[in-house]
């Protein structure tokens, strides 16, 4: 049959003179070329280490950005780029459009290239043509975490990923949660686990089963079931984490599931939220809580436990190695809460609490608050935030991070963290003391780090030369005469520009008056020659210091410009100007005297080591 490019064919029937050529190419395509590039998907990766980055293309996300979820005709661009970027080991495609072709040509990507370790598929239209493929490669495919969930499909298809589980060593965490599962099909994962059956699966670690088909739970034999799966956790070694969410499990059914499972220890997340266990299948869990099994983590949401069940746990709880425990959405009032709440203090190991949901009020949200306000609890491991209106407590939930974690990541515990931050060790800033006296009996002088002394001809501060300390000229007595000068002994090259450490002497403080005795004590033990120089170089300032420090670093000083300085008599030892700032800044609280280089007599009874021609001491 041809079509008229202007008319219908005659054998067109009610088609209303629609003109099909044009139609179609007004039809824009679902796919832009343009946008799937490089730069768009860069725009989704997240850093998870230095080798490692996952690629999160999840529904919403992708919504926000292009406003549609993710096509199969989307793949081969997505393949382009993670072919190109080896790095990354984890893809989120969630909630997205994706059906059987578009997941038969991940897997063959996966094939092909073994980078992505974990693939998340869950709530797309993946039917049983997709499965049926993934499981006919299912021994060559390398993914160590795949989630299924919320794809339909069915009874059969469930079968087979139970018996892929005995063909596959890789997988490691599997989630079929809310597929359309039957008892069947449930039977065969349990029996898949059995480690008491011929053929077992000895490498999963992580099984969700949760939410199976509500239409056949009118006639599914929930006891028995709990029974078979009772028997499962006796002799499985390997599983760590169970989810069973809506199966209706009553308090008999976890009677009959412990009355085996009390035998394990290997499993470290037990979730049985949304069924029906009351007070008397909480007995049951406690009474196996308290022989202390490895179980980290309990979800016990959405059940009809009540204060019973609320004490029985606050008895269990302490014996216990639960860290993460969730009782939100029960029947439990403050009666039951208040003693779950106390039973922190008992439990150190406990890291998060999650309440929200229950008959509880003042009382346990006083409680609470009075727990945060002490910093008993932080409130990030708990779900819920007190408030108050008209003198009385109440609870909103408070959602965060924490209710992400998995049991293996759980915060360190419910105990607030000191706030208080260790700072490094830094070493203490010396203040270093200014000495000005004008007699021996108004000595006031504290050691702190350093004493200098020199040995000064002069005692009378009045008549002093700044910039070499020697007895004034007369035009050197003029308060506007300059520091540097060559009008009296000293030399003119030798100039005061030179100044010390500014930091030194903005620490320079006024000394206290309990520490003289160091001074007298020294002055009892020198002669009168060293006493009177040392009086004088007490009573130097800032200024003449400086020339002083000056005048000994100056490295063109020949040996007959030291001579004929030799009558100011201010060179200390031979240390250089830069050694002794850095000691005034480094160096410990332990006090040091610098004498004059000529004194002999005072070297030869302080000092072992001393070489008397260059009158310096090596101690």
């Amino acid at each position: 049959m041809t079509f008229n490019k202007y008319q219908c064919p005659s054998s067109c029937i009610d088609c209303k003179k629609i003109n099909l050529i044009n139609e179609l190419q007004n039809v824009k395509s679902p796919y832009v070329h343009d946008i799937f590039n490089h730069h768009f998907f860069k725009c989704f990766c997240h850093t998870i280490c230095s080798t490692e980055k996952l690629l999160d293309m999840r529904g919403s996300v992708v919504y926000e950005k292009i406003g549609r979820t993710l096509q199969d005709i989307d793949i081969p661009a997505l393949l382009i780029f993670l072919a190109k970027n080896q790095n990354i080991t984890r893809l989120n495609l969630a909630n997205n459009s994706l059906t059987n072709p578009g997941f038969i040509n991940l897997i063959d990507h996966f094939l092909l290239h073994k980078h992505v370790q974990e693939l998340d598929i869950g709530n797309n239209d993946v039917a049983d043509i997709g499965i049926n493929y993934m499981l006919k490669v299912g021994k060559r495919l390398e993914l160590r975490n795949l989630s299924l969930r919320a794809n339909k499909f069915g009874d059969q298809a469930s079968k087979d990923i139970a018996l892929f589980l005995l063909e596959n060593t890789h997988v490691q965490s599997l989630n079929v949660a809310d597929v359309n599962q039957t008892a069947s099909s449930l039977i065969y994962f349990i029996m898949t686990l059995s480690s008491d059956q011929l053929l077992s699966n000895k490498t999963l670690k992580r099984l969700d089963i949760s939410r199976p088909n509500p239409g056949f739970m009118y006639y599914f034999d929930s006891a028995h079931f709990a029974d078979v799966i009772g028997h499962m956790l006796k002799h499985n070694t390997t599983l760590s984490a169970l989810h069973l969410q809506k199966y209706n499990f009553s308090c008999h059914d976890i009677e009959n599931m412990m009355r085996n499972a009390k035998y394990n220890n290997w499993l470290h997340l037990l979730d049985l939220g949304c069924n029906n266990i009351g007070d008397h299948g909480i007995d049951h869990i406690c009474a196996w809580l308290v022989k202390r099994p490895a179980l980290k983590t309990l979800i016990l949401h959405r059940n009809i436990i009540t204060d019973h069940g609320a004490r029985s746990l606050s008895f269990a709880i302490p014996s216990s190695k639960l860290l993460s425990l969730d009782i939100s959405y029960n029947k439990i009032t403050d009666d039951g809460m208040v003693g779950i709440l106390y039973t922190l203090k008992k439990s150190p190991l406990l890291r998060q609490l999650r309440i929200f949901g229950n008959c509880i009020g003042h009382p346990a949200a006083k409680i609470v608050k009075r727990m945060l306000i002490s910093q008993v609890l932080e409130q990030e491991n708990i779900d819920v935030r007190p408030y108050i209106v008209d003198h009385r407590w109440y609870f909103a939930k408070y959602e965060g991070d924490r209710c992400r974690n998995e049991y293996w990541n759980i915060a360190y515990k419910l105990m607030k963290k000191s706030t208080e931050t260790l700072l490094p060790l830094r070493r203490k800033i010396r203040k270093y003391h200014k000495y000005t006296y004008s007699r021996t009996t108004d000595i006031k002088l504290q050691h702190s780090a350093v004493t200098l002394v020199s040995n000064i001809i002069s005692s009378h501060r009045v008549e002093e030369c700044r910039c070499c300390y020697c007895l004034k000229s007369e035009e050197c007595r003029n308060a506007d005469h300059p520091d540097t000068c060559n009008c009296c002994k000293c030399k003119g090259d030798e100039s005061s520009d030179w100044s010390i450490d500014k930091s030194v002497l903005k620490r320079i403080v006024v000394p206290q008056d309990d520490l003289k005795k160091n001074i007298e004590y020294i002055l009892k033990r020198v002669n009168s020659m060293t006493r009177e120089n040392i009086l004088r170089w007490i009573n130097i300032d800032k200024d003449s210091l400086e020339e002083d420090l000056k005048l000994i670093d100056d490295p063109n000083a020949s040996e007959e410009s030291t001579e004929t300085t030799v009558s100011c008599k201010c060179s200390y030892v031979q240390l250089s100007v830069s050694a002794l700032q850095e000691f005034l800044q480094e160096s410990s609280l332990q006090n040091f005297l610098i004498i004059p280089r000529d004194n002999s007599i005072f070297l030869n009874n302080n000092c072992q080591d001393i070489d008397v021609s260059s009158h310096t001491c090596t101690n």
